[in-house]
């Protein structure tokens, strides 16, 4: 897939941030001959589609080190065959009579996800000065998290849309069980405390997951 998207300067990062697991502007100026105006300028663009993220070291009494390494969905552009065994062995679990255990980890798996999204919200509202998160802030960190994960996430463009998902990250999955979805709709209304609806679903033929503002009913008079 990597072939496909990438060319140039760009594609030679990923390729040496694969290589090396975390690599600095300094490095990466070394190795490909580029001026470090032109590095940044692509390992922006690159952190930016949610591809690299950046951690910082330190090192000694000097300034921390800003090290670039893959997220999930830049892991995701080299090749594996991790969805194909996920698939079977979801599809084995189903044919087995197993579907409480098959909702028992996705469960698990997206309360680990919930606290990631907590720290990340707490990282915001420590870096703010403010004494608590604001809904900007809400929606900052389910940004940051879902870009990490390659969801592609982007503002609502029509009225009522909140977010849109552009990719999903495991359509093998999908095909199995439609269970990641339920769980994921609670997810963003429980983390953005939002009353969202689903109005726009990816394996229905949607250029993209949409989650809106639920419709409240009105009270009889």
């Amino acid at each position: 897939m990597i072939e496909t998207l990438f060319q140039g300067p760009k594609k030679d990062l990923l390729y040496l941030i694969k290589e090396r697991g975390m690599l600095t502007i300094d490095e990466a100026e070394s190795e490909l001959d580029l001026a470090k105006t032109t590095l940044r300028q692509h390992l922006m663009s690159l952190e930016e589609q949610g591809l690299i993220i950046r951690d910082y070291h330190k090192i000694g009494q000097g300034r921390p080190v800003v090290y670039f390494e893959l997220s999930k969905a830049g892991m995701d552009l080299f090749p594996n065959q991790e969805s194909i065994l996920l698939h079977e062995l979801l599809t084995h679990l189903e044919e087995s009579g197993n579907k409480k255990l098959i909702e028992s980890f996705f469960k698990k798996f997206w309360g680990k996800r919930k606290k990631q999204f907590e720290e990340i919200l707490a990282s915001l509202v420590a870096a703010s000065g403010k004494k608590a998160a604001t809904q900007e802030m809400r929606f900052k960190a389910v940004d940051i998290l879902l870009s990490s994960e390659g969801f592609m996430p982007k503002r609502g463009t029509e009225k009522g849309e909140v977010i849109r998902e552009c990719n999903c990250p495991f359509p093998g999955m999908i095909g199995v069980t439609q269970l990641p979805c339920k769980i994921e709709e609670e997810f963003l209304s429980s983390v953005l405390q939002l009353d969202l609806k689903r109005t726009g679903y990816i394996p229905s033929g949607s250029n993209a997951c949409i989650y809106s503002l639920a419709k409240t009913k009105k009270k009889e008079e």
